[in-house]
């Protein structure tokens, strides 16, 4: 019987799962332009293999030197994006992928013997910052399912599967260095746990946690280290890694140039609001954490996995601060955590709270159909307004608004000309539309910054409106061709310059995008 209300609960939670990501994914755009570089990325795999040069953003480094960290994840949107409209088979792909993540989830928990995993899966998807996160039609929700499986592989000791999922990681995604985020945790989990429970020196504790994990440290040292070498683009990976996770992924310039909005900290309360229901529930777990462990007196705690978890739930929860994108590993390791602890609690629960919640239910079908339909309705209104919250989160990037500049370009601008535009993220999806032209920037700022950042400030200056002298377009980025996208607070001062400087005319514009034109004197 308990098995069958299992089931039919897993079953109810992954269908409710998948209708919210086919919800969010039903919005005509995109949330950001990522997703049309991803799309053109696989497409330009699957007919041409690998590139190392990116001459497209003429701007940065990447036109010299080019590689792609998202190898696997490309060859896995092939499909997608070849039996389908690219665009389509992106959506289609976000929401397989991240099913996946939540599938990853709730395996490592049943793995770990939570009681009830679906529940904690639940709790997860309606925390809001993670389902967004998961919804994005890119590399977060399959990278997520592929530190879970790492994770899980740590914490089993199956070095096999660990040293083929670092290896994989490192083709996958370039946020792989977390995988060693993972075993440090255990590692230090390891040297705790022997220190509090068989008190030695500490020297001889951390020599025997590196003993009991040298297996694990050494499978996923080799499997990163093999990824990177045996990788086709060998030995520049190394210094694109170096750059992405140190320059782009912990320096992060987002108080010198305009970095993405994910690189931008949450609040505590923001944090908080985006992740209350896993939230919740990991405090109720710790709460009965204690209780359950005195109706248990002859069960040895886990404590090991338990420090794990929670050192890493509380090490992404503190990154988030840093940056908002945290939010995606933090929530499954706050889950994790809760469902280490459970196992304990469960017992408290079932042995104390559940008889007197039981006998308050007993003989009265008012209160038992009052209380399951107060639960669906809380569920029914989480899942409402995180949907309606991630599909409205902005207008999103829609082919549509940006397909008139394009068709000007590519009628009157000759090929392999640089078009100026006055931000770098859109630049992905004029790139998608068209691939005959080069642009300044793009993928992230940093790429431009790096390069030549007396460039960027003077780019920057342009789009921004601040700098009038709309000549350098054409002498310093040897460009004729200014697209605007009027998102932008500052777009209406800078074609304010262009118009009053006599030198460009508008050939081009909708209610989002102008073209203007240098004029031949």
């Amino acid at each position: 019987m308990k098995f069958k209300k299992e089931t039919i609960l897993t079953a109810a939670v992954f269908l409710l799962i998948t209708v919210l990501l086919i919800i969010i994914e039903v919005r005509p755009g995109f949330p950001d332009p990522d997703s049309f570089y991803h799309a053109k990325m696989a497409a330009t795999l699957r007919d041409n293999g690998f590139i190392k040069i990116f001459p497209w953003f003429q701007w940065t480094s990447l036109k010299e030197v080019f590689v792609n960290p998202h190898i696997l994840y490309h060859v896995s949107l092939i499909p997608f994006v070849s039996f389908f409209d690219p665009l389509v088979g992106m959506k289609i792909s976000a929401v397989v992928f991240g099913l996946v993540a939540f599938v990853a989830l709730y395996l490592t928990l049943k793995a770990i013997k939570t009681p009830y995993p679906a529940l904690f899966v639940l709790t997860s998807a309606l925390s809001i910052g993670f389902l967004h996160r998961m919804s994005l039609p890119r590399a977060p929700s399959l990278s997520v399912a592929l530190l879970l499986l790492g994770t899980w592989a740590i914490y089993k000791k199956k070095t096999g599967i660990l040293l083929a999922t670092a290896f994989i990681f490192v083709w996958f995604y370039h946020g792989w260095p977390i995988l060693l985020l993972s075993l440090g945790a255990f590692l230090v989990a390891e040297i705790l746990t022997a220190h509090l429970l068989e008190p030695k020196s500490w020297l001889r504790n951390i020599f025997d946690g590196f003993k009991k994990q040298r297996l694990n440290i050494l499978a996923t040292f080799a499997g990163l280290a093999g990824g990177l070498i045996l990788n086709p683009y060998f030995p520049q990976n190394i210094y694109f890694s170096i750059f992405e996770i140190f320059k782009i992924g912990i320096v992060n310039y987002q108080s010198v140039i305009a970095v993405g909005t994910e690189w931008f900290p949450k609040t505590a309360g923001e944090f908080l609001e985006s992740s209350l229901p896993i939230f919740l529930l990991f405090l109720l777990t710790v709460a009965f954490f204690i209780p359950g462990l005195l109706t248990l007196k002859n069960k040895k705690p886990n404590f090991t996995a338990i420090f794990a978890f929670l050192f890493l739930a509380g090490g992404y929860s503190v990154l988030t601060f840093k940056s908002s994108r945290y939010v995606e590993y933090a929530v499954p390791f706050l889950a994790l955590s809760a469902g280490s602890l459970a196992v304990y609690s469960w017992s408290f629960w079932q042995k104390e709270l559940w008889p007197t919640i039981r006998n308050w239910l007993k003989d009265s079908t008012f209160k038992k159909s009052f209380s399951f339909l107060l639960i669906l309705l809380i569920i029914g209104l989480l899942a409402f307004n995180e949907t309606k919250s991630i599909a409205n989160s902005n207008d999103g990037f829609r082919v549509a608004d940006y397909e008139p500049a394009v068709t000007w370009i590519q009628n009157n601008v000759p090929e392999k000309e640089i078009i100026f535009h006055n931000c770098w993220d859109y630049s992905l999806l004029l790139w998608y539309l068209d691939d005959q032209h080069y642009y300044l920037v793009g993928l992230d700022p940093t790429f431009m910054y790096d390069f030549n950042q007396e460039v960027y400030k003077t780019w920057w200056a342009l789009s921004m409106g601040e700098d009038p002298e709309v000549s350098k377009i054409i002498s310093e980025f040897s460009s004729r061709t200014v697209v605007i996208d009027k998102r932008f607070k500052t777009a209406e001062k800078f074609i304010s310059n262009l118009e009053n400087s006599g030198l460009f005319e508008r050939v081009s514009a909708n209610e989002k995008v102008e073209v203007y034109e240098a004029i031949d004197l």
